[in-house]
């Protein structure tokens, strides 16, 4: 059993009611109800304690493990190693970014879980408050994982999203490229608006300093415009995949025609790779949108917070363009191998029949064409 003696040097670490904190004041807080940390803690018999200190073990070790639960890391790994660790090469240092960046912003998150418990006032009824032992944010949680945490997940998207553009560079190599920069930095543009959106929101309006309640109400407010900033994050990246898109059709697509099924164009071509990750946006958006719409419009019409899971839906339809790099590379790594092979059979094969296969040399030459196309933008990212 904890005593109630030995909890009173922590009082100073409580946001009184009559006080005027400022931000390092709450950064270092541990709540607002001083009454519902002594109690809280006051209860908890030998086994609530011994729970406590294993949960902080756990949470160190799980944040260990991070990067090793990172979507991406081992993908990342296989493309280090089809490369040879080569990070000279641009798109192994876009990749590398990508994955130390990001994994430093899951870092962060997990490392958030230390700071599960802030002692505050929840309100009841009218002038009825009760004991929340885990509060709804650490005030420092919300400093290292919503500013700090997510200014390094979005950083390490960005890095990420340079990928098309550094394709598209590599081919094409007149003024329709800059649609795509264009295009590219809008994208980066919208990511950039919700880190900075994020260091705007002070910890020190989390809670109100008279009640010592969650600012519920301006939670909700900006989450409602936090969501309707990820929206204009997905138009951007389809409006940024589409420029790709049709840039690369111009350049490639309108020059050489292909007389291949989608399937064999996904396989040969990086372009209806990048064409996939727009599809399935395109798919998703109009759901997406109409559930902001529909939340936004209940909450300022209704006054009610419909409470619709967003994340798990932006992060399936965000990462398909990230899953697309890696399977870009795996794929340009064995049309080159392929085309190589090819050659090598195709010319050996011509010495040994010298005669009519004319049909046969219009096919191999398609795939050749195919496959050179993809040896000539790898040679040319690999080598900038």
């Amino acid at each position: 059993m904890i005593d109630k003696e030995s909890l009173l040097p922590d009082e100073r670490y409580f946001i009184k009611s009559n006080s005027n904190p400022d931000f390092w004041d709450w950064i270092f807080s541990k709540g607002t109800n001083f009454t519902c940390y002594v109690e809280t803690l006051t209860s908890l018999n030998e086994t609530g304690i011994n729970n406590r200190r294993i949960d902080v073990f756990r949470t160190i070790i799980t944040t260990i493990q991070t990067p090793l639960h990172f979507y991406f890391f081992y993908w990342s790994l296989l493309v280090f190693i089809l490369h040879k660790f080569n990070f000279r090469k641009p798109v192994m240092q876009i990749i590398l970014g990508h994955l130390v960046i990001r994994c430093t912003g899951s870092i962060l998150e997990k490392f958030g879980y230390l700071y599960k418990y802030y002692y505050i006032s929840e309100k009841v009824s009218e002038d009825v408050y009760r004991c929340k032992p885990e509060g709804n944010m650490h005030p420092f949680r919300w400093f290292l994982t919503r500013q700090i945490g997510n200014a390094f997940w979005y950083v390490g998207e960005i890095f990420a999203d340079w990928y098309p553009l550094l394709r598209t560079k590599a081919i094409v190599k007149n003024k329709s490229i800059r649609i795509v920069y264009a295009t590219c930095a809008l994208f980066n543009l919208s990511k950039i608006t919700l880190i900075v959106y994020h260091l705007f929101k002070s910890p020190a309006e989390l809670y109100n300093v008279q009640t010592g309640v969650y600012e519920i109400e301006e939670m909700d407010k900006f989450y409602l415009i936090y969501w309707v900033i990820q929206l204009s994050v997905i138009y951007t990246s389809l409006i940024y995949e589409y420029s790709v898109y049709s840039v690369l059709k111009k350049g490639i697509f309108d020059v050489n025609q292909y007389d291949f099924g989608f399937l064999k164009k996904f396989k040969m071509l990086s372009e209806y790779r990048i064409l996939v990750s727009a599809v399935v946006s395109v798919i998703f958006l109009p759901i997406f949108s109409v559930s902001i719409i529909l939340k936004i419009s209940f909450f300022y019409f209704k006054n009610q917070n419909l409470e619709f899971e967003f994340e798990e839906v932006r992060q399936s339809i965000a990462n398909v363009q990230y899953y697309m790099i890696f399977i870009d590379q795996i794929l340009l790594i064995y049309s080159n191998y392929e085309s190589k092979l090819l050659s090598y059979k195709f010319y050996y094969s011509n010495i040994n029949n010298n005669n009519n296969n004319n049909s046969n040399n219009m096919n191999m030459n398609n795939i050749n064409d195919m496959n050179m196309n993809n040896m000539n933008m790898n040679n040319i990212i690999n080598n900038n």
